[in-house]
């Protein structure tokens, strides 16, 4: 049976239910985060191996603790692993971990939320801080079913590996696609395949980082606030 209702119910320990409960902490909501894996840090730890955040540390921090190392290194996938572990046990979430979420269904003014092991919890008040990394996107392309090669999503891609000295095309040209076929072109002869021309931009302005540019600007914001209106 449901227990008692709690303030907030968490789904996902990444980075957006991480935060999520700081600011619940902060303003004494009651709350429990529910993490599918083994440990907080959500998807984090299954991405490919070589991957990089795009953001320097200066801008990686997640509110109350700051990201370590030089301001202006990109940080590795293990790093960033290990700071969301870190930021937990900092701050001492509750957390219950290997505990994928099920259903979450209406119960009056609340919510009852269960996992996949039959257990239940009632809620005020659920976020959803899964995010998309569990049911990547497979969209249907004509001729993929008599294609006789292997098809990988990118949520399976760990390293170059398994692809030596094969011809691949590397579907998409957003930053996981580019990245990644920018890694096997040193292994395999790669083309990459986008709707249109990919449009690079540098990483360093006039000796500052990009983000510091576009946060002087403004041009963050609008970019923030034109993705929320559409």
């Amino acid at each position: 049976m449901p227990t008692d209702p709690i303030d907030a119910i968490v789904i996902g320990a990444g980075q957006s239910g991480l935060a999520t409960a700081y600011h619940l902490q902060r303003f004494g909501i009651g709350f429990l985060v529910l993490e599918a894996s083994g440990a907080s840090g959500g998807s984090w730890p299954a991405y490919y191996d070589s991957l990089r955040l795009f953001s320097a540390v200066r801008y990686s921090s997640l509110p109350g603790l700051k990201f370590p190392g030089r301001p202006g290194r990109l940080p590795l996938r293990d790093e960033v692993t290990a700071y969301l572990r870190d930021y937990a046990e900092h701050f001492g979430f509750p957390i219950r971990t290997r505990t994928p979420v099920s259903e979450v269904e209406r119960d009056g003014d609340g919510f009852v939320v269960r996992s996949e092991r039959g257990h239940a919890w009632r809620a005020r008040s659920v976020v959803v801080a899964t995010g998309a990394f569990r049911t990547p996107h497979r969209p249907p392309i004509e001729g993929l079913d008599r294609f006789g090669g292997p098809v990988v999503h990118s949520s399976e891609y760990r390293n170059p590996e398994p692809f030596a000295g094969r011809r691949v095309v590397v579907v998409g040209g957003g930053n996981s696609g580019v990245q990644i076929a920018a890694e096997l072109a040193g292994h395999a002869e790669v083309t990459l395949a986008t709707r249109g021309r990919i449009r690079f931009m540098r990483r360093r302005m006039l000796g500052m980082d990009t983000y510091f540019w576009l946060r002087w600007s403004g041009i963050e914001r609008i970019r923030m606030l034109g993705r929320g209106a559409s």
